[in-house]
């Protein structure tokens, strides 16, 4: 149904200008792409004119949503074309070109010139005006070339309007901006006449540019030159006019000289003009210069930049004229933006010129005076701040290689440090990536990294980068980018002294927040949607920005190990990332899954592996040791342990001589830690199957040490040690070892007989069922694929750990000839999916977690009930209900209570004491969420019936009449205690309301009337109340006497309101009572209550306490700049920001701020930080462990 009118187009414009800025940008230009097909699918096209749908239109940006060429385009093209008639559209296009170009001053009609330029494209794709002139119909070239007419013959129609010029420039730009295509193909033929347009135009256009130039004399001049240059700039993109460009410059640059270096005064704004025109000069030579045309250009514009330097003034301050020293706010600013645009452009036609003579000796006389530009560079920092901060940088790119003095050095730090500074002042504006690029190439680059005195500076800095990159996310795909292109220009050697950077690269990555987290999920997802998005297309998902660096980070281990020169660089790299993994474990041992302790040691690994075909006997000896100590020391999630017996295997495969000392591990490992067995049980066997040489003498060895451990006590170990024993007793068979078959024979026997028992099989199938049993080849399998997508991927580790091979092949720079394949010759290991038992040990890991599942002597055990049912029962029928059938035991009528924790408790009960009927109110009641979080599927085994509470005189009748007794729960002159009463063989026990009770009406049905003992305040408060109620009544016929006229009853009536007043203010201080304790209640337990307290109070004490809430969160964001303070989060002045707790119950996971899982559970305990246990300490599920 088409809804959307022309009110709701207006309000649809303005949050998009609005609302969406803050959003994140590939979110943002989803939400757009969303909206934009909402619009094509609710917009009332008959209530809305094409003037409503082109201001809507204009208001997506063609960056990030509506882009000629993408599928969006074509949908709204086709949209348009549904609706809009041929006449309609050139009507439009008329009126508002027309309106544009002032030639109709009375129309009140307003749009954009952007919004005009989009809108005409898109009626020209959608063919509802033709290209070239067909028939009566007007082309799209009839509306350009009136829109250029004005720049025909500009210089001599010294009287044409600078208005119609000025409008028709900016429409003709918009035009060429939004007329390029997403996919830029040739057969674009719009594009084309635009471009044949503008190119027979161009001349006047440049005139016009020049008459511009001279006629600059204000301030307000600035937003239109902005223009100007921009538009230049967009013009020299096309190659079709850039000819044309250049047959202008010679006297564009003569203009702009004489404006610049003219003895005549100008005013300041024309000076920046002419200064800006010529730095655009110098970015055209620059890309131009073999055009043999441009070589005055080129001479005057190298003159100029020696002439600047020589006489210093390269931070030229404009002087402001005598009209414009009292400027107001907005003009101030204004020309603090001049200032600093002219310092800018003066440093990037001197960078410029460095980078056209960095090969010749032209600029050695311009180096001489380094540390006049080191002064000046400092200057216009101070001067400009972060606006000539790229240009500067881009001088100093040039300059730092040369610093040789100590003096130099000096300035060259303070100005890093100054640089440093304003890039991370602009962390938050667009400006920041262009500003963080030039700070990083104009560091790391040859001359400057080989540089002895700046070498401290570089490894400072690429460790700031680095830890700003947990919460910059981008930020040190800059840095190693940067490396990658200096390593493929110079050689891998030039990283020789900053091998920490690439420890850092290859285990970078944090652990995001949870609102990253989701932002990186919704970008995923986003992608995944492809040309129907096009944001998905026209942005970069920067979720996967930490793999692209770690990748990188590979790329450069792969360049050393194709190096016959750089096996020491490989071997301080292992030996730095074997201490890093040691450092984090001396710090933390235990560690959760997808913690950053595990992904660091699970990045580690990654990384050893692609080195470890580099190393000597030697090397490996120590590695094989620190492997041992390990497995043997801690227990490992899966996706560690398996690279940790991985790498084992290959290093006892490749050195003969370090396979013997495999055996003294085992014995190692029954004192140490005896899970580890499981680790080196699987280290053996994969070694057996893939040994060539002495393959035979391994296995008889292999089968002696790891026979003992069929039998040994641990579970896990045993049918690790039996799954091996079987497995490699098949493989002396394939392999035709008789002596050893024979020798086994019985051990084989009687293992397969062990094996093929009830308990065992299942167990045994989910082992070998395993890849790491079934297909892994520690040798073939030996591939990136393996290492960074598989491997992960089977392991469970989180997505985020994944490097799909596609970043490898665009992203780092792969050698030809590697150590290490890129992917593997099948594909048998992508076919599997991540073992059962991995996905169940999600979570921390206890001492013996190691394997398959752990066998506890005490278990919790649950009762299935279809367990025990004959198989032909339908067991998806779950509840008896249908079958009602009565043995004359217990019916419990609960239709008079009301709330459903109460209801579902009492199915509860009613299942454990075997109870023949349970009666509610509704059986809607039982799908409710309430109802079953205490029942606990007790209403899928008892029999429940449904009467209405108006419909129970009926019912206990009918009962009644077929012997039943009717209990009633209920305080009457004649209750009988519950703990006194005997229940005849056919009871009906009828529960009242929580607050009412059992009605008046269903009183007179009850046979017996019980009633619970009860003790406490609501005892007390309901005898206070029933004895105000007889003093009342009291009171009342005593005053009706008194008023008749006996005054004998005055003293009593006095005397009992005087109680009635006593008893009042005892309720009142016991109510008061109760809200201070709810009061408190909040501050202990937070804003949530749990469900016992709070079904001990009444709906007015809930409605208090939340107000009470809301006034509380009101005040605590009111006192704090920041967004507020929580008061709730220390009820006692803190000593310590981290507590030792030990969990009282079994919680299940807690996540900390800084993204680390925790599982508590019963019995366990934590250091936390108190932020995050305080609450959970007040509410009884954690304890503070004191001493």
């Amino acid at each position: 149904m088409r809804v959307w009118g022309e009110e709701e187009l207006h309000i649809l414009v303005e949050f998009i200008k609005d609302s969406l800025s803050t959003q994140h940008i590939y979110i943002r230009g989803a939400i757009q792409c969303l909206l934009l097909k909402a619009l094509i699918n609710l917009a009332d096209t008959k209530c809305v004119t094409i003037f409503n749908v082109a201001n809507v239109l204009g208001a997506f940006s063609s960056s990030e949503s509506l882009k000629r060429g993408t599928y969006l385009w074509q949908t709204t093209v086709s949209w348009l074309s549904s609706f809009v008639s041929k006449e309609i559209a050139e009507n439009f296009v008329s009126l508002y070109s027309s309106h544009a170009m002032k030639t109709e001053p009375g129309n009140s009609m307003t749009i954009s010139t952007t919004v005009l330029a989009r809108i005409l494209l898109l009626l020209w794709d959608a063919k509802l005006i033709p290209i070239t002139k067909q028939g009566d119909n007007k082309a799209l070239e009839i509306y350009l070339f009136k829109l250029v007419d004005c720049f025909q013959n500009c210089d001599k129609r010294l009287y044409s309007s600078e208005d119609t010029q000025e409008n028709a420039f900016k429409i003709l730009v918009n035009i060429l901006q939004e007329s390029d295509s997403f996919q830029n193909t040739s057969d674009d033929h719009t594009k084309e006449m635009i471009l044949s347009i503008i190119e027979a135009s161009l001349n006047g256009i440049m005139v016009f540019m020049m008459r511009k130039l001279e006629s600059a004399s204000h301030l307000r001049d600035y937003d239109a030159i902005h223009f100007y240059m921009s538009s230049l700039d967009t013009f020299s993109k096309h190659l079709r006019l850039v000819s044309i460009i250049v047959r202008h410059l010679e006297n564009l640059q003569k203009k702009s000289l004489d404006i610049y270096l003219g003895e005549h005064v100008v005013h300041p704004i024309r000076t920046y003009f002419s200064c800006s025109i010529l730095a655009w000069i110098s970015k055209i030579v620059r890309k131009n210069s073999n055009v043999s045309s441009l070589d005055q250009v080129i001479a005057k514009q190298k003159i100029l930049v020696e002439n600047i330097i020589i006489n210093k003034n390269l931070n030229y301050v404009l002087a402001r004229e005598d009209t414009d020293t009292i400027l107001t706010r907005d003009l101030h600013n204004l020309w603090g933006h001049v200032t600093s645009e002219c310092i800018q452009n003066s440093w990037s036609m001197f960078a410029l010129y460095l980078e056209m003579y960095h090969e010749t000796g032209t600029r050695l006389t311009i180096l001489a005076a380094i540390e006049y530009i080191l002064n000046e560079a400092l200057v216009a920092l101070e001067i400009s701040g972060a606006g000539a901060l790229v240009s500067v940088m881009e001088v100093m790119k040039y300059i730092m290689p040369h610093i040789v003095t100590t003096d130099s050095l000096q300035l060259v730090s303070k100005f890093m440090t100054l640089s440093w500074k304003l890039t991370f002042e602009m962390r938050k504006t667009e400006m920041f990536w262009k500003t963080i690029r030039s700070f990083v190439w104009m560091a790391f680059q040859k001359d400057s990294m080989i540089n002895e005195t700046l070498k401290p500076c570089l490894k400072q800095y690429a460790n700031d980068i680095f830890s700003h990159g947990d919460s910059v996310a981008g930020l040190p795909n800059v840095l190693v980018n940067q490396l990658n292109r200096e390593v493929i220009k110079s050689g891998i050697h030039i990283l020789e002294p900053f091998l920490e950077i690439i420890v850092e690269a290859v285990t970078f990555g944090p652990v995001h927040r949870r609102d990253q987290r989701a932002i990186n999920e919704t970008s995923d997802y986003i992608e995944s949607f492809g040309k129907e998005i096009s944001s998905a297309l026209l942005l970069k998902n920067n979720s996967h920005v930490d793999n692209e660096v770690r990748a990188v980070g590979i790329g450069l281990l792969l360049d050393m190990t194709c190096s016959l020169t750089c096996h020491q660089m490989v071997v301080q790299i292992v030996e730095r990332l074997v201490e890093k993994d040691k450092s984090a474990s001396a710090r933390r041992s235990r560690y959760f899954g997808d913690s950053y302790l595990h992904r660091l040691k699970h990045r580690v690994l990654q990384s050893v592996l692609i080195l470890e075909p580099s190393l000597t006997v030697d090397e490996c000896t120590k590695l094989k040791t620190w492997l041992c100590d390990s497995l043997l020391g801690d227990s490992h999630q899966p996706s560690v342990r398996y690279q940790q017996e991985w790498l084992l295997v290959r290093i006892l495969h490749c050195h003969t001589k370090l396979r013997s000392t495999i055996w003294d591990v085992f014995s190692q490992a029954a004192e140490k830690r005896v899970g580890s067995l499981c680790s080196f049980i699987s280290v053996v066997y994969q070694l057996a199957r893939i040994l060539s040489h002495d393959q035979e003498s391994f296995l008889d060895r292999s089968l002696q040490e790891i026979l003992p451990w069929t039998m040994g006590q641990n579970f896990n170990i045993r049918l690790y040690a039996q799954v091996a024993l079987h497995n490699l007793l098949k493989l002396c068979e394939v392999k035709g070892y008789n002596q050893l078959i024979e020798k086994y024979k019985v051990v084989q026997t009687s293992l397969n007989v062990s094996l093929q028992q009830s308990n065992a099989l299942k167990n045994v199938a989910k082992l070998t069922e395993d890849f790491y049993f079934s297909v892994f080849h520690p040798v073939q399998h030996f591939s990136l694929q393996t290492i960074f997508t598989d491997l992960p991927r089977l392991a469970n580790i989180t997505k985020e750990e994944w490097i799909p091979l596609s970043i490898f092949k665009s992203k780092a720079h792969l050698p030809s000839l590697m150590e290490v394949p890129l992917e593997n010759k099948d594909q048998m290991l992508s076919q599997f999916k991540t073992p059962a038992w991995i996905l169940k040990s999600s979570g921390g890991l206890d001492e013996e977690e190691d394997c398959i599942k752990t066998v506890h002597d005490n278990v919790q055990k649950k009762i299935i009930p279809w367990r025990s049912m004959v198989s032909q029962y339908n067991t998806s029928q779950s509840t008896p209900r249908a079958n009602r059938t009565l043995s004359g035991g217990l019916v419990v009528v609960a239709s008079l209570i009301d709330k459903l924790p109460n209801l579902g408790g009492l199915s509860r009960t009613c299942e454990v004491f075997g109870v023949d009927e349970y009666v509610i109110g509704s059986l809607k009641y039982i799908e409710d969420k309430q109802f079953q979080s205490l029942s606990v599927t007790a209403e899928k085994w008892i029999n429940i019936l449904e009467v209405k509470p108006h419909l129970l005189p009926e019912y206990l009748k009918n009962m009644k009449r077929n012997g039943y007794k009717v209990v009633g729960a209920e305080q009457t002159a004649n209750s009988v205690s519950l703990v006194n009463m005997v229940f005849p063989g056919k009871s009906i026990l009828l529960l009242g309301n929580e607050k009412g009770g059992i009605p008046a009406n269903l009183l007179p049905l009850l046979d017996i009337c019980v009633e619970v003992p009860q003790h406490g305040m609501e005892v007390a408060v309901r005898q206070v109340l029933e004895e105000m109620k007889v003093l009342f009544e009291e009171n009342q016929k005593d005053v009706n006497m008194t008023v008749a006229g006996d005054a004998s009853y005055l003293s009593g009536v006095h005397l009992r309101h005087a109680a009635l007043e006593r008893n009042k203010r005892c309720l009142l201080a016991y109510l008061y009572n109760r809200l201070k304790k709810i009061r408190q209640m909040r501050w202990e337990f937070g804003i949530v209550l749990p469900p016992e307290i709070r079904a001990n109070l009444c709906e007015p004490e809930v409605q208090w306490f939340v107000n009470y809430n809301k006034s509380l969160a009101t005040y605590m964001k009111s006192i704090a700049d920041s967004g507020g303070l929580n008061l709730t989060q220390f009820m006692q002045p803190p000593k310590s920001l981290y507590v030792e707790v030990r969990c009282l119950e079994d919680y299940g996971k807690l996540q900390l701020e800084d993204g680390e899982i925790v599982l508590l559970k019963k019995n366990t305990q934590h250091l936390l930080p108190r932020t995050q246990c305080e609450l959970l300490i007040r509410q009884g599920i954690l304890e503070h462990i004191t001493s």
